[in-house]
This record gives C-alpha cells, sequence and structure tokens, in this order.
C-alpha cells in the first residue's frame, strides 16, 4: 500500500472517529403510568407521599450515536422528579451510576427490571414493581442518612410487590444475583433539557434487551456454517 493511500485511511478513520465522539447522547422521557402511595422513614421521621411510579412507557435515547428503544425505564431516585415527555441531554453508563453515585443494591435492582418488567404489563404490575425497586434501593433503618421504603400491607399493590419481592429473594439464595446484570442495563442522569430542574436530577434506570434471532436467521447462520465447514475439508482432503 502506497504512503498517500495510508494516509488518506488514517485521516478517515480518525475523523470516523471524531464524528463519534461528537454525538451528544440524549434521552426523550415517555410516560409513567400512575402514582401510588407509600411511607418513607428517615432521620426517624416517617413521612407518607404519593408519587409517580412504574414504567416510563415509551422512552427513548441516544447514547454513544445509536438510537435506543427502552422495553423497560424505572425510576432509581426517590428524593427527585422528572416530568413526562421532557427531552434530556443525558450522561449514562452501565456501572450502576447515577449523578455521580453508586445505587445501592444496583444488581438487584439490574435482576427485577431483566426478570419481570416483561410482565408487568398492567398499571398495578408496573407500579408494584418501582415500589419493589424502591425498597430494594432504600432498605436502611430509617436512622440518620439510613432511607427507608415502606409499603403498607393495605395498598392495592401490596400482592404484586410482596411477589416481587419474594421472586428476588429466592433467585438470591440461588446464586442468580450478581454484580455482571448491572451492565444488562443503562444507568441514565439527565443532565439539561426542557424540563430538566438542576435541583431534582432525577436518576434513571433503561432496559433494551438484545434481539433475539428469528428461527429462519438461526437456520441461514447454521447452513453458513456448515457450509464453511464443508469448504474446509475439501480444502484438507486436497
Amino acid at each position: 500500500m502506497s504512503l498517500s493511500k495510508l494516509s488518506l485511511l488514517t485521516a478517515a478513520a480518525l475523523f470516523t472517529l471524531g464524528g463519534v465522539a461528537a454525538h451528544a447522547d440524549s434521552l426523550s422521557v415517555g410516560t409513567s403510568v400512575g402514582s401510588f402511595t407509600f411511607s418513607i422513614k428517615d432521620n426517624g421521621h416517617t413521612t407518607t407521599e404519593t408519587a409517580g411510579g412504574g414504567n416510563f412507557v415509551g422512552t427513548t435515547a441516544i447514547i454513544n450515536g445509536q438510537p435506543v428503544s427502552f422495553n423497560a425505564v424505572y425510576c432509581v431516585d426517590l428524593f427527585d422528579d422528572i416530568n413526562n415527555g421532557g427531552t434530556y441531554n443525558l450522561t449514562s453508563n452501565t456501572t450502576g451510576i447515577v449523578n455521580g453515585s453508586h445505587v445501592n443494591n444496583a444488581a438487584d435492582i439490574a435482576w427485577l427490571i431483566i426478570n419481570l418488567s416483561a410482565g408487568a404489563d398492567t398499571k398495578t404490575e408496573s407500579e408494584a414493581l418501582q415500589a419493589a425497586i424502591w425498597a430494594t434501593e432504600y432498605d436502611g433503618t430509617g436512622s440518620n442518612n439510613s432511607p427507608e421504603f415502606i409499603l403498607s400491607s393495605s395498598s392495592p399493590l401490596w400482592t404484586d410487590y410482596h411477589n416481587d419481592i419474594n421472586l428476588l429473594n429466592n433467585a438470591i439464595s440461588h446464586g442468580q444475583v450478581n454484580n455482571g446484570l448491572i451492565a444488562d442495563l443503562d444507568w441514565l442522569s439527565p443532565t439539561s433539557g426542557s424540563k430538566w430542574d438542576s435541583e431534582t436530577r432525577q436518576g434513571l434506570v433503561g432496559y433494551d434487551p438484545p434481539a433475539v434471532p428469528e428461527p429462519g436467521t438461526l437456520s441461514l447462520l447454521g447452513t453458513g456454517l456448515l457450509g464453511v465447514a464443508g469448504m474446509v475439508r475439501r480444502r484438507l482432503s486436497a
């Protein structure tokens, strides 16, 4: 290869890399299914609140220049707010960090979303999963800087919530929950945008499961591999 061609290829590669790096990540928040009542105990005081929760249906993002359509997006920041339908600049990672802080029990939360979000297709089930996520994250003692999420047994979400927590505990007892699950989700921190409030920096987590090849695609892949194997055998026998 001539030096001039090599220089052109190098320049093209650098231009391409620069183009990828120049993409600004963004988040378009969908619509949360509703709201429910719960309590938070912190610094020895218990307060009862009603807040929106559940899957933010229809949320999309641009991450590293690639479009993402999330199957599930849940809140992992009980003390801050975010508005439905807002468009935000975004920082994201696959390490369980939102707004510069590690999410408590991130692997447990990842298991809940990966395994239960697809089945949480009613309003009650989606809100119950949100409650289970918050209970898993805020599992403190209610003392100083150790917030405890509390859902009343009289809540209409209680049965589904209790089932979600039991399923998680069963998975933990069988060694099915590990830190490797954290990287299967995108941990999202909106940084500015149409409805962003710098005083309420919401943290979210999104799940975009990998596409499963259709049976026809798998069949073609198998045929291709067999064809390659046949070529190798013919070359070896020759």
